[in-house]
């Protein structure tokens, strides 16, 4: 996921300004359409590897990993969902910027939750 998120916020977040009023919509309902089935599957299997991790040896770094993993979950799903709601309805440049901010911190800290799995795995 880090990698991924890395790329959105590198890659397509910012190309997003580049679409055009004419073709937003659109264009905004392929971006879900692709992008979830390729990250959705990703963040449920890293948030069962952090479950599991967890469980295998509870302590205060796998108690982190997890709940990095679970607030960037919640996150996506409940703030970004909403930004691309917004901007799935019309081109909103507040938004667009507003997403690109907010994805810096998110692809920082899935950068810092990477960073925190590497400690706990073997």
């Amino acid at each position: 996921m880090t990698g991924a998120i890395w790329v959105v916020q590198a890659v397509h977040y910012p190309l997003f300004a580049a679409v055009g009023r004419a073709g937003w919509a659109e264009y905004e309902a392929a971006h879900r359409r692709r992008i979830t089935p390729v990250v959705g599957p990703a963040m449920l299997a890293q948030t069962g590897v952090a479950a599991a991790l967890a469980v295998r040896d509870p302590g205060v770094l796998a108690t982190l990993n997890l709940a990095l993993v679970a607030a960037l979950l919640l996150a996506t799903v409940t703030v970004f969902g909403a930004l691309h709601e917004r901007l799935g309805r019309r081109w909103d440049g507040v938004a667009h910027r507003r997403l690109l901010a907010l994805n810096a911190v998110r692809a920082v800290a899935w950068t810092a939750q990477l960073a925190v799995a590497i400690v706990l795995v073997p």
